[in-house]
């Protein structure tokens, strides 16, 4: 194995240290904020199960603005966007508080946000309806 990794970093290190590494993250879609809802889910459930070769669908939410962020449980940031739509969606971002991806929610400033992530259930007390588990978000610039 060590002669492999030798071998490798010598024919294609080079290479690689030219190119900085460019973080990728693939979506299945954009969605409104508002298309982001139980019917939607639903329906995605019934197209699985997912797992290795068939991952659960990933998608993007643009342009949305942050109402309300708050740090929860363990490091948790937990929040509520708007949509252009008028749609509300509320979303979590695990163990993120500390995180950049974190802060930047947390530090907002009224700025919008292009979120990516998966649609889970968020079920309580009667309610059925659905929250983003947040993977990645950008600044979409402006208040």
């Amino acid at each position: 194995m060590a002669e492999l990794q030798q071998f490798l970093s010598a024919r294609i290190g080079p290479q690689l240290a030219e190119q900085p590494a460019v973080p990728e993250l693939v979506f299945d879609g954009a969605i409104a904020v508002r298309a982001a809802n139980r019917d939607l889910f639903d329906t995605l459930e019934a197209a699985g199960p997912y797992g290795a070769g068939h991952p659960e669908p990933r998608f993007a939410l643009p342009g949305v603005s942050l109402l309300k962020v708050d740090v929860v449980g363990q490091d948790h940031v937990s929040f509520l966007v708007a949509g252009e739509d008028g749609g509300r969606l509320r979303g979590i971002a695990f163990r993120a508080a500390g995180s950049d991806l974190g802060q930047a929610l947390l530090q907002h400033g009224g700025r919008r946000f292009h979120l990516a992530g998966h649609l889970r259930a968020d079920d309580w007390q009667g309610r059925r309806g659905v929250q983003l588990h947040l993977e990645g978000a950008a600044s979409a610039g402006g208040a």
